[in-house]
């Protein structure tokens, strides 16, 4: 095991470096990483967003651009996961808003990601959890964290004691990592393990599709652009699903 903090990016290379000559390469990355403390984001300073950003959405960043190359250079394929999170689906209250914005993030990085090296024969997955029993809520850098690091506060508002609260019920880590094993095997674009959340996937989806302005005119040539964009996404898309 090599200790690693993802925002260090020549400490991820060493890392990698060590686990190319230990394992003979890399084959599959687990951009997992990420922390969910900080200010509401209606009152965050430069430093709260600087700090989630840099580990959840850097983070994942400095493992694709560390790592794939090396995966895509031994010619086998392989596969990414990128850990998101149902707030990288729908929205979370003030106290959860900056991780919501790096989830959200990450769930776009990992769709076109996942277009982008399909011909290279490397899937990518994009984990999308709900509670689970993991050390989200520890402050950046635990004990040696600096002053000032937020630290979690059941009391600070609704949000933050219902989150408290449902620690109790939240899934075991092992069951969630048993479903990111079989959309790894499966090549799936999404593992989305926590079922309570359909019907607000679906009140989402609706809420967006209702917001489309079908009395507004579409110019001939826009839609053929989109349309030629399209056809090349649903190629590619088609070339992952026939394997």
């Amino acid at each position: 095991m090599h200790r690693l903090d993802v925002t260090d990016r020549p400490g991820f290379a060493a890392v990698a470096d060590r686990v190319e000559e230990q394992l003979g390469g890399i084959d599959l990355l687990v951009n997992n990483a990420g922390v969910g403390l900080s200010a509401p984001m209606s009152t965050a300073g430069f430093d709260d967003w600087d700090r989630m950003l840099a580990v959840n959405l850097g983070g994942v960043v400095n493992g694709v651009v560390t790592v794939v190359p090396r995966i895509r250079r031994h010619g086998r394929g392989g596969h990414v996961v990128n850990t998101a999170s149902m707030a990288g689906l729908i929205p979370m209250l003030d106290a959860g808003g900056i991780y919501t914005t790096t989830k959200f993030a990450v769930r776009g990085l990992s769709a076109s990601l996942r277009l982008a090296l399909a011909p290279d024969r490397i899937g990518v997955t994009c984990l999308c959890p709900g509670l689970t029993r993991t050390r989200i809520l520890d402050p950046v850098g635990g004990a040696d964290a600096p002053a000032g690091t937020p630290t979690f506060d059941a009391t600070r508002d609704p949000v933050n004691a219902e989150f408290a609260l449902a620690q109790g019920s939240a899934m075991d880590p092992a069951v969630l990592a048993a479903c990111v094993v079989d959309a790894v095997r499966a090549n799936d674009a999404y593992v989305i393990a926590h079922a309570e959340f359909d019907d607000e996937l679906d009140a989402l989806h609706a809420e967006v599709l209702a917001a489309v302005r079908h009395d507004v005119p579409v110019a001939p040539g826009r839609r053929a652009v989109e349309e030629r964009r399209r056809a090349l996404v649903d190629e590619v898309k088609n070339s992952i699903a026939t394997g």
